[in-house]
Formats: C-alpha cells, structure tokens, sequence
C-alpha cells in the first residue's frame, strides 16, 4: 500500500477481481472528513464488504451491527 502511495498519491484506487472498487486515502485530513459524514451519505459498513474475504466477517473494520449480534 505505501508503495502504491509513494507512485500515484494519496488517493489509489484498487481493483480486486469480484468486488467493486477499493479507495484507499492517506491524507489525515480527508480521512477525518470522511468520519464526519452523515450515514445516509457514507453508508458506513458497506466498504468493508471488500475486506470481509481477507480480514474475516468479525473484522472490527466490519459493520458494527454485524460485531454486536455475534457479541450477544
């Protein structure tokens, strides 16, 4: 990932085969932008999506509703 960083910017967008378009930022400064966005704007949860295959379907990066019903 810093590679890709270091060659095309703070922004990259990667193509992972069977899943829509994965956009990483590195910039503090849009990353804390993107936090403060409404939900009904950033359907928060529905990103990580991506990662479920790779990190599991628990990932605290998964939806949270997802963490709680498995917690209960």
């Amino acid at each position: 990932m810093v590679a890709l960083m270091r060659r095309y910017g703070r922004r990259v967008t990667v193509n992972i085969p069977f899943q829509p378009p994965l956009v990483m930022i590195s910039d503090p400064d849009e990353v804390k932008e993107i936090f403060k966005l409404a939900p009904d704007v950033a359907h928060p949860g529905q990103g990580a999506r991506v990662l479920e295959p790779i990190l599991g379907r628990y990932s605290l990066i998964g939806s949270g509703s997802r963490l709680i019903s498995y917690e209960q």
